[in-house]
């Protein structure tokens, strides 16, 4: 039971940091725009990843092989992503640049709602496949090198640049922008949430389903050790005193 509550409660801190994280880098787009805040988002994510931070879209990617039992995991860390973003847009508008950005996100917020409910929902399938292209080039990745850290950040930076619909990422525009509080932005967000979880699990079904003898292409190298739900890409590098940790 002690061990439960103490991995729910590393699951918060983790989501909260992620979700200040992500913020940070959401901030950065805004002020940049276009492929350089594209690029600087990008860099937010990776960050996510080395440190171990828990991200929903992350997470989804791993549906097919969690037991029904820990899917509550996904909604704590949606809403504790959600609480980080909070706390930094609440510290963000207390600078000189909070006025700026949250006009910027005013435009956004406003282009998004504009779009339509389907639109947003196709947005946030496409989105979904990227960041599971992300995550999986993490994973098979043998090693963190060039391959590893290229494969993590073009996924993103496509889905950045392209304007696609990241239902956390969202939130950074809606908490800044602080729109009317409808209907229609409450189905926008849970729209996003559940493509972003469509397209989130398309590839890991089709290897989960596509695997050669008894080894899943899902797998990790053997030289790893990981568990799937212990960060966002699932890469868990243990220590080796033989050698010195290979650097991205």
């Amino acid at each position: 039971m002690r061990k439960t509550t103490k991995d729910t409660l590393n699951l918060i801190l983790l989501s909260i940091m992620a979700g200040m994280t992500l913020s940070i880098a959401g901030f950065a787009y805004l002020k940049a725009d276009g492929l350089l805040g594209s690029i600087l988002f990008s860099f937010g994510l990776f960050m996510i990843i080395i440190f171990g931070m828990k991200l929903y879209t992350g997470m989804v990617v791993d549906i097919p092989e969690m037991p029904l039992k820990n899917w509550w995991q996904l909604i704590v860390c949606f809403l504790f992503n959600s609480v980080g973003i909070l706390i930094s847009v609440a510290i963000i508008k207390l600078t000189i640049i909070g006025d700026n950005l949250s006009f910027l996100a005013e435009i956004i917020v406003m282009k998004k709602l504009n779009g339509g409910l389907l639109s947003a929902f196709a947005s946030s399938v496409l989105c979904g496949m990227l960041i599971t292209l992300s995550v999986l080039s993490g994973r098979t990745a043998k090693t963190k090198s060039l391959s590893g850290t290229v494969g993590i950040l073009f996924p993103v930076l496509m889905f950045v640049y392209l304007g696609l619909d990241h239902s956390v990422a969202n939130q950074i525009y809606f908490f800044l922008a602080m729109p009317e509080l409808t209907l229609e932005l409450a189905a926008y967000v849970l729209l996003t949430v559940i493509g972003n979880a469509i397209g989130g699990v398309i590839l890991p079904l089709v290897l989960k389903f596509g695997k050669s003898g008894n080894e899943s292409v899902l797998s990790l190298p053997a030289d790893h050790e990981t568990k799937i739900s212990d960060n966002v890409i699932g890469i868990k590098k243990e220590p080796d005193n033989s050698e010195a940790p290979e650097k991205l």
